[in-house]
């Protein structure tokens, strides 16, 4: 049963991405970011396949670590994320409610909400034991910054550690907003233990957990 769930997730996934990709491109419309409204859709259709696709490779293979109730509780998660997902990028293309950006902003919506959940998910399973709340001494203390994105709980950093392995650790919000100061540079990571959001959605439930999150990255020269 849960096997089947957890297909059923995966088709609907793929399903929304050929929906978008179909629209654009059975007129051989090709990606132009500087082009006009439907070439720019194209485009953010193809940045949105992408992302759905590694998410869903993600998903797959932390999926197939677990059993029982944490697999049940998972399904449970993606299935209210894919809600939230939907219900957030319909609320945001509104902004140009019948005109033609709504489909433009509602393709570019799930791309950045779908990258911080694929963000998300790597960052929780990279953990010990894919879940046990982060060692100091595990994370990385210096490393070049790939990726800084904005979370609903966290920023999420992608690092390339000392020994060229990548990296996904949690940082604060104030991390991700100096993001054009990071990017792509080498940097020393100070860790703060920090508590934060632990229910299944945005939606404050009372529920937190601490996680060891970078409060300083210092660029080394």
């Amino acid at each position: 049963m849960l096997k089947n769930i957890t297909k059923s997730l995966v088709l609907a996934a793929l399903t929304l991405s050929s929906t978008l990709a179909i629209s654009t491109s059975a007129q051989d419309i090709k990606c132009n970011p500087a082009g006009n409204t439907a070439e720019m859709k194209k485009c953010a259709a193809d940045r949105y396949a992408a992302a759905d696709k590694k998410l869903n490779q993600v998903y797959q293979q932390n999926i197939s670590k677990l059993s029982g109730e944490r697999r049940n509780r998972l399904i449970k998660a993606q299935t209210a994320w894919i809600t939230f997902r939907d219900t957030t990028c319909n609320f945001e293309a509104a902004e140009a409610l019948g005109g033609t950006l709504e489909g433009l902003l509602y393709a570019g919506c799930l791309e950045r909400v779908t990258s911080e959940r694929t963000a998300y998910l790597q960052q929780y399973f990279a953990r010990p034991e894919g879940g046990g709340r982060s060692d100091n001494n595990s994370l990385p203390k210096v490393g070049t910054v790939r990726s800084l994105v904005d979370g609903d709980l966290m920023c999420y950093a992608t690092l390339i550690d000392e020994k060229n392995i990548e990296r996904k650790v949690g940082a604060t919000f104030e991390i991700c907003a100096k993001k054009a100061q990071f990017l792509n540079k080498k940097v020393r990571l100070t860790y703060t233990l920090a508590n934060v959001n632990d229910c299944q959605s945005i939606e404050p439930c009372g529920k937190t957990r601490q996680e060891l999150l970078i409060t300083k990255m210092e660029i080394i020269r």
